[in-house]
Order: structure tokens, then C-alpha cells, then sequence
């Protein structure tokens, strides 16, 4: 029996057919792995949805019980309960604390039922390796331990390119080149180049990670259409990489093609920070990221004399940024640097 005040969480077409008998295991685990989604997907809009995902998980895995569920669609249902936590643990939308029970219970759950979850073996491949990637952002990226990450998604990689060169060997003309689930592989691998080549004391190994990093990051571009929001992201990364080894005039060229610009930018461009001149619209869902790069590369060329940035225009973007409702991360990024440039530009 279901409780007779199911969780406010839930939405009522979940819980319609939550309440059906018998249950549409398979048609529901569909429509919550889209809820689930769709909560995931709001992060950082501004819309408090994923604050949500937590309780609905908790309350439908309690009503769930309540019908004493164990066949293969709510083996499927469970996975997609369980995913959804990977992926709140990925985005620290859970506490750190829970990060390894989750994890623990994702590994022993699928050791038992990953092999009966899938009907195809591409399903259970591309399951894999996206789960995979939210398991680096958890216990890697989040804190900042890169060591052995080339090896853990190694194993996906070598597997994911063996199948696409058995494709591409029946397909002569090599129509298909974009893919999103390689370019997500080489994009994660190549951060995390890039990050260790930031960490790495010895000069000539950070010149090979650097390179590295830029090699997987432009592979990472080739695998997405232009313009994309994943390939404008990936543009932003490739810039970020330029700026850090202090490569001002290709971190500039990047910054462009972030922004899709045709026309070429100036160092002194870059002061344009705000108003309806500025390079980064509040409408770019990049923005906090693109806005980051500008500023960083700014102050880089500003300390080299390249560019010269006035105390009302790094006032005017700060007044901007300190009214803006959200201040999580990375907008508290853009802050710091546009901190650092107002100490550069001797701002009161």
C-alpha cells in the first residue's frame, strides 16, 4: 500500500501512476529520469529546482518500498534514482559526507544488476561512460586529486574510440564526425591535463601537460558542431589553457571564438566590461566563464602595458556583478578577478 500523504516532492503525473496497479514500472522510470533531469539541468539558472532532487529521490524510493518493488523496470528505476545522486554528488549539491555511502551503493548495485539493466550493449557502453564522468567529477575534480584520472577514464576512451574506428572502417566517406559522448570524454581529460600542468612544480612536465591539455581540448572542439553551447564552452577552456601558460595573443584569439566573433579583438578591447558595448550579454549562457576570461586576460595584459583599463569601467562591472542576486560559484570567481583588476587600476 501507498502512504496515504505521499512527499509533496513528487509531482502528481508521477504519482498518478504511482498508483497504478499494476505499476508502469517502464513508462515511469522514463518520466522520473526526465524529472530527475530536468531538476539536474537547472543548476545555476537561477531556478531552485535542483534543491528538489534530494527529497523526490528520498520520497519515491519510500513509496517504493511501500509497494515491495524488485523486478527488472524497477531495477531500472532504482538505477535512475541512483545516477541522479551521482550526479547531486558531482555538482556538490549533497553533502561530501554522503559522497562515498552513494558511490559505495552505486558500485555494489550495479556489480548485481548492471548486466540485466540494458538491452543493448551501445546502451550499457554509453550508461558507462556518462556515469563514469560524473564518478571523476565526484572523487577528482571536486578535490582536486587528478592523479589516476587518465587511467580510470582511460579504460572508456580505449573502449569508446575502438568502437568508433569500427564504425568509421564500414562508413568510406566518414560522414560522421561530431559525436558529444567522445567530445565529453576528451573535454574531462583535458581539463584535468590542464589542471595538473597548473599544479606541476617542474617546468618542462608542465610544458607537456599544457600541450597535452591543449591537444585533448581541440580534439574535444572537433568532435562538436561550431556554436554549440558544449563547443562554446570548450572554446572558453582552450582559452583559459592560453591565458595560463601567459599566451595573451592566442588566449585573445579564443576569447573571440568563444564569443563566435568574426572580427578580430584588441587588447584594449577588452576593457569594454559592461554596458550595451560589452563583449558578454547576461543572455550568454556562458557568460560568468566568458566574462572570468576577459577580465583575467585584462589584467595580464595590463601588467605588460598592452592595455589600459580606467577606474569607472572596472567599477561600473563591479556595481554590476555585487547586484546580481546569485552570487554562487563561479560568479564569486568574476568578483575575484575584478577585484584584482580594480588593486591593478588603483580603484578607491
Amino acid at each position: 500500500m501507498m502512504r496515504e500523504k505521499p512527499s509533496p516532492s513528487i509531482p502528481q503525473d508521477i504519482l498518478r501512476e504511482l498508483g497504478e496497479s499494476p505499476l508502469p514500472a517502464s513508462r515511469l522510470a522514463r518520466r522520473v529520469r526526465l524529472h530527475l533531469d530536468s531538476l539536474i539541468e537547472s543548476r545555476g539558472s537561477g531556478n531552485p529546482g535542483i534543491a528538489q532532487a534530494p527529497g523526490f529521490i528520498d520520497a519515491l524510493r519510500a513509496c517504493l518500498r511501500d509497494r515491495g518493488a524488485s523486478n527488472l523496470p524497477f531495477l531500472r528505476l532504482e538505477h535512475a534514482l541512483l545516477r541522479a545522486e551521482i550526479q547531486l554528488c558531482a555538482h556538490e549539491e549533497l553533502p561530501r559526507s554522503k559522497a562515498a555511502d552513494v558511490l559505495a551503493r552505486y558500485r555494489e548495485f550495479m556489480n548485481l544488476h548492471g548486466h540485466d539493466l540494458f538491452d543493448s550493449l551501445f546502451g550499457w557502453m554509453e550508461a558507462r561512460i556518462e556515469d563514469d564522468l560524473y564518478i571523476a567529477q565526484m572523487e577528482h575534480f571536486n578535490s582536486l586529486c587528478f592523479e589516476g584520472l587518465d587511467a580510470f577514464l582511460g579504460r572508456d576512451k580505449t573502449m569508446y574510440e575502438g568502437v568508433i574506428a569500427a564504425i568509421k572502417s564500414q562508413d568510406l566517406d566518414d560522414r560522421f564526425t561530431k559525436d558529444t559522448l567522445y567530445a565529453k570524454l576528451l573535454g574531462t581529460l583535458g581539463q584535468a591535463s590542464g589542471f595538473l600542468a597548473c599544479m606541476e612544480p617542474n617546468p618542462a612536465r608542465a610544458g607537456k601537460l599544457f600541450e597535452e591539455a591543449r591537444c585533448l581540448l581541440r580534439k574535444d572542439l572537433d568532435c562538436l558542431p561550431r556554436g554549440a553551447e558544449a563547443w562554446i564552452h570548450g572554446a572558453s577552456l582552450v582559452c583559459t589553457l592560453e591565458w595560463r601558460q601567459g599566451r595573451a595573443q592566442e588566449a585573445i584569439r579564443w576569447f573571440a571564438e568563444s564569443l563566435l566573433l568574426e572580427k578580430p579583438v584588441s587588447p584594449e578591447d577588452l576593457a569594454l566590461l559592461s554596458g550595451p558595448e560589452a563583449f558578454i550579454q547576461p543572455s550568454n549562457p556562458q557568460r560568468d566563464w566568458i566574462f572570468i576570461n576577459q577580465v583575467r586576460i585584462l589584467s595580464l595584459c595590463s601588467a605588460r602595458r598592452e592595455a589600459s583599463v580606467t577606474p569607472a569601467q572596472v567599477e561600473a562591472a563591479l556595481d554590476r556583478y555585487l547586484s546580481l542576486p546569485d552570487a554562487r560559484y563561479p560568479r564569486n570567481l568574476a568578483l575575484k578577478w575584478l577585484v584584482y583588476l580594480a588593486h591593478d587600476a588603483n580603484v578607491a
